[in-house]
């Protein structure tokens, strides 16, 4: 039977109107300068889109293609469900319509890997940091596949396993023709110049392509950087398949659209390209 997730945070995060969302969507994505090369890996915001929309818009739009398959890795916020969830799915739902989960993708790295990585649909049950990705990718192509995988654990050496084994079924079933994006916000609730100094501490690793040095700067810095496991395995997955330099498309806090700085959330969206 043909199983679809239907939208969670639709009029919360994102409008509920397909009208209303593809026009603030469309309104982000021009404000992105194309990129001359095509990333293996990314990163981007997942906040509320008056908020982070900008900083995923900047990056979407710079895509110079949305590949036939992109692999999405998202923190778990909400407890729910197992530590590594490839959801069970059959397709997602937007007010802009239906995307296809990569199934054959899904049960291949499913079988291949070890018992952590399973099929569960119930961290995804609630969790908003994958949905919101998705009106950004439907207002850019309408034909592409999605893996979605919520991460609940905390640990630097399964994130660097599972890119491993990302890379090798993505290589197998999707050729190239696939991205990895990885859903984070940066530090959270600090002063705004608090919170440019932490985030500028997190991103520098990222920037110099050291996965292991990102994860240990997040750690011992106790910066509450929510999706560094996803960052980190989507890093460790693009210097696998042939990256070799990262870039920031963009960096903002929520002081930009709130116009509070006592206690901001910062977005950054970054690309790691061959």
């Amino acid at each position: 039977m043909h199983s679809v997730r239907r939208p969670v945070v639709a009029g919360r995060f994102y409008p509920s109107s397909a009208g209303a969302l593809e026009r603030e969507v469309k309104n982000y994505l021009s404000f992105a300068h194309a990129l001359s090369e095509q990333p293996v890996a990314a990163l981007c915001p997942h906040a509320g889109i008056q908020y982070s929309g900008g900083t995923a818009g900047r990056l979407m739009g710079a895509l110079p293609t949305i590949p036939d398959t992109v692999i999405l890795l998202g923190p778990n916020h909400t407890g729910l469900g197992l530590p590594v969830a490839v959801d069970s799915h059959d397709a997602w739902e937007t007010p802009l319509g239906t995307v296809a989960v990569h199934t054959a993708l899904r049960d291949r790295l499913i079988s291949l890997g070890p018992e952590w990585i399973a099929a569960d649909a119930e961290a995804h049950r609630r969790e908003h940091s994958l949905e919101v990705q998705l009106p950004f990718l439907q207002c850019r192509r309408n034909d592409f596949r999605i893996l979605p995988i919520c991460l609940g654990f905390h640990d630097y050496t399964p994130a660097a396993e599972l890119a491993h084994l990302l890379i090798q079924v993505a290589d197998e079933l999707c050729g190239s023709n696939y991205i990895i994006i990885a859903s984070t916000d940066m530090s959270h609730f600090h002063p705004q110049e608090t919170a440019l100094r932490l985030d500028h501490e997190a991103l520098e690793p990222f920037l110099e392509m050291n996965p292991e040095k990102a994860w240990d700067t997040v750690v011992s810095r106790d910066i509450s950087m929510c999706g560094v496991i996803p960052a980190v395995c989507a890093l460790s997955a693009a210097l696998l398949a042939g990256a070799t330099r990262a870039r920031l498309i963009h960096y903002a806090t929520s002081m930009e659209a709130s116009g509070d700085a006592s206690s901001v959330v910062g977005y950054a969206s970054m690309v790691f390209s061959a």
